[in-house]
């Protein structure tokens, strides 16, 4: 303050007055409620084991406001609406930082060292199936606890039905039966260099293991020796015991990895690349039937199938051209995106609602309107990503 005025040894009355003002801003700003974490809901609980109701520490707590971001969580996805955290040594969490809404709270192990059954609230298997949790900014909503069960497992070997040479990049993969839910995760594990696997984390019950080889040089085969889920040997699983002697002997085969467009099969990789050092970046199973998509009522039809049974993402992505100053910028955008699931075999079609923006694109072009689609692929693990070109063609019919 070099030119406050002095009279008579004290600040003029007109200075005063300045840092007084200036004082009271910097006290409203101080004592301003901040965004974002500080001033979001929270959700907090207890997690124990079902059977000893002992607190359980180092189990991931997920909270997601929708199904989409559930299954994004596994891939990195989300918009920002998700959380995790994992409990303390006394079984307790608290999500915090949460938007006002209702989310799904997933619960399940951290690492493979906790051998329990991945559950949403209240008890659920699945997503579609949970009870949602309400939750309102500055305050935090008590009592979302769990009780987990310890999971069974299923071990077993998978060989070369012609050499017994043990084969290894083979998906395990447990699919549950008696009129569990389709929208149960479907858990998968992968055969190491002695061709040995363990699926774990499973709840008491009747699975058909079906075993996939993610290079495509064998055939796909069910348990025991069959090639239907429908014709399949029932494998039983009792926690906290594991199954164990679910092998497989597969029949060679001349098929390739399906090419990224969707189109026939492509040549392998051959050399010292990447991809010829990394086979399980061949294992995408999902296929677009064509890359012609039809556009009715606002839906655009994606028709799909997968060599293995598999859920996933799919998003279809625009470009729009915006204006910046005097420059026109073009910008990629997704205009729709929805979730899928196809057993082994099936062609399904998936229903993309495309928004407004898509739609608007659309009657620019006059019904046809050149697009990305983007599929992610979150079962058979790992979670990968691959892009198609389509076409897109309107309908009003």
């Amino acid at each position: 303050m070099a030119n406050a005025r002095i009279v008579g040894g004290r600040p003029a009355v007109g200075v005063v007055c300045s840092l007084l003002a200036l004082c009271l801003v910097f006290q409203a700003l101080w004592t301003a409620p901040t965004t974002g974490a500080e001033t979001g809901g929270a959700i907090s609980g207890e997690v124990t084991d079902a059977s000893t109701r002992a607190p359980i520490a180092g189990i991931e707590v997920c909270a997601a406001s929708t199904v989409v971001e559930v299954e994004g969580q596994e891939e990195g996805e989300g918009e920002g609406h998700s959380r995790c955290t994992t409990t303390g040594a006394g079984g307790g969490y608290t999500l915090s930082g949460l938007a006002s809404g209702n989310f799904y709270v997933e619960f399940r192990a951290a690492s493979r060292a906790l051998d329990y059954v991945p559950q949403f609230y209240n008890g659920k298997p699945a997503a579609a199936e949970a009870e949602q949790v309400s939750v309102s900014a500055g305050q935090t909503t008590t009592g979302i606890n769990a009780a987990l069960e310890q999971g069974g497992q299923i071990s077993g070997s998978v060989t070369d039905a012609s050499t017994g040479a043990p084969l290894t990049f083979v998906a395990a993969c447990a699919v549950a039966l008696g009129g569990r839910p389709a929208t149960e995760e479907v858990p998968c594990a992968i055969t190491d260099a002695k061709g040995v696997y363990t699926i774990p984390d499973l709840a008491g019950g009747s699975y058909a293991v079906e075993f996939i080889d993610l290079r495509y040089k064998y055939q796909k085969q069910f348990y025991d020796g069959k090639s239907s889920l429908g014709s399949a040997n029932a494998v039983g699983v009792s926690p906290p015991k594991t199954t164990p002697g679910i092998d497989a002997a597969l029949q060679r085969s001349g098929a390739r990895p399906p090419a990224a467009n969707g189109g026939p099969p492509t040549p392998g990789p051959t050399g010292n690349t990447e991809a010829s050092r990394s086979p399980l970046a061949m294992g995408f199973a999902v296929i677009i039937r064509s890359p012609r998509i039809i556009v009715r009522r606002g839906l655009a039809l994606v028709q799909l199938e997968c060599h293995a049974t598999c859920r996933g993402k799919l998003a279809l992505l625009a470009t729009r051209w915006i204006r910046h100053g005097h420059k026109k910028l073009r910008r990629t955008v997704s205009i729709g995106s929805a979730s899928f699931a196809a057993g082994a075999g099936r062609a399904v079609t998936v229903k993309i609602r495309v928004d407004s923006v898509g739609r608007a694109l659309l009657e620019n072009q006059h019904g046809r309107l050149v697009c990305r689609l983007m599929i992610s692929q979150l079962m058979p693990g790992p979670a990968r990503t691959k892009y198609s070109d389509v076409h897109l063609v309107g309908r009003h019919a």
